[in-house]
């Protein structure tokens, strides 16, 4: 198998193996205000993808046992589309039929690497290649539309479509940069550079566009990134310095949940930045991370319906949703739930106020994420002025 740099992003090449864990209690986090208000995050409706039925090229070919599965959307007709970059394929699942089949390219354009996944509102599937420094674009039924990138895209990672404005949004990981498409292809501008101020980045890898602002997963500086869509810095969120988000997405409250290299399981974070949540933890806080111990879920996507589906390797989706509830009694805790921050930081904010631009590049810093209930606006991030560029 090939493989290409990457720089803060779990290797797509990375066959995960384990069995998972399954615990359904979850750590309590507190509200903003800090009340010590419980939060639970319950699954609401469990998926089994591997129980749908292989289509007649799946069962010829003695089925698909040693998938690794990257990211998921789905589109308007109910399917979830999932990569599977070491296949070289995209599978497609049918939640109405109950059906699956995949989209492996054609011959002119078959697929090599296929890593991120978006849809337009015509249902037409957009999928990263890094190999081929392209986004393909794919009819709803697998057909090959377009080859998107030219000579621009050197390493494409993270998709985002805005379909009111007819917009792809593409994080370039090798330029440091984001480049904006018409869903034609046409290059639009391009946003950011390299560096560490807000409104640069370093290796971005994720994208998710969320109540009219795009979210970067901006690896190589260990933070999320809060850009408008004309490319503007509007809030900076650092990782701290026990968090490593791999993948993420937001519910219909603005709650942020990301996978965590650290911990191995899902954290969530209010739209303030506080911890809220906890599921599936592999390694508790305090302890040193195993990047050896498998991740408990692959990718997260935001269900319409505002939940968030999370998706585990053995190809079985959890639809979660944060509530409130009673606490949980110490005694009756799974190991998911003790897994808590032994510094007391359950509840409180990630971080403190950023105050400048981030000029220690080799330490993870702080900040608050801010409301996202509303467009913010200057310094309602955890900013101060300071911290944008004159």
């Amino acid at each position: 198998m090939r493989g290409f740099p990457v720089q803060g992003c779990t290797t797509v090449l990375l066959l995960f193996s384990g069995v998972f864990a399954s615990s359904m209690t979850v750590a309590q986090g507190q509200t903003a205000a800090g009340q010590g208000t419980p939060r639970q995050l319950q699954v609401v409706r469990t998926i089994v993808l591997a129980e749908f039925q292989e289509s007649q090229r799946d069962r010829l070919s003695g089925g698909l046992h040693q998938q690794a599965l990257f990211r998921m959307t789905a589109d308007s007709q109910g399917r979830i589309l999932v990569t599977d970059p070491t296949l070289s394929l995209v599978q497609v699942f049918d939640t109405k039929e109950r059906k699956r089949w995949q989209i492996r390219g054609d011959r002119n354009r078959p697929m090599v690497h296929p890593t991120f996944i978006a849809v337009d509102g015509n249902d037409n599937i957009y999928v990263s290649e890094p190999f081929l420094r392209a986004v393909l674009v794919f009819q709803p039924d697998g057909r090959f539309l377009r080859s998107i990138g030219g000579d621009r895209l050197l390493l494409p990672f993270g998709l985002a479509v805005d379909q009111a404005n007819h917009k792809l949004y593409v994080a370039d990981h090798h330029r440091s940069e984001i480049q904006v498409y018409t869903l034609e292809g046409q290059l639009l501008g391009v946003m950011g550079k390299p560096g560490n101020r807000p409104g640069e980045l370093q290796n971005p890898c994720d994208l998710v566009l969320h109540r009219g602002m795009l979210f970067v997963l901006d690896s190589g500086n260990e933070r999320f990134q809060i850009l408008d869509l004309e490319g503007n810095a509007k809030g900076i969120l650092p990782f701290g310095t026990d968090h490593s988000p791999e993948a993420f997405a937001f519910d219909a409250a603005g709650n942020l949940y990301c996978i965590d290299l650290e911990s191995r399981g899902i954290l969530v974070f209010d739209a303030a930045g506080n911890k809220v949540a906890a599921f599936d933890i592999q390694v508790p806080y305090g302890q040193p991370s195993d990047r050896d111990t498998p991740l408990s879920f692959v990718c997260l996507w935001e269900n319409p319906d505002g939940s968030v589906l999370a998706l585990r390797q053995a190809l079985t989706i959890q639809v979660l949703k944060l509530e409130f509830g009673a606490a949980v009694p110490t005694s009756n805790k799974s190991p998911s739930a003790q897994a808590k921050d032994p510094s007391g930081r359950d509840g409180q904010s990630l971080s403190r106020e950023v105050k400048g631009p981030r000029d220690l590049p080799g330490k993870r810093g702080t900040g608050n994420l801010g409301t996202s209930h509303e467009i913010p606006r200057h310094g309602e991030l955890g900013l101060s002025s300071s911290a944008f560029p004159k």
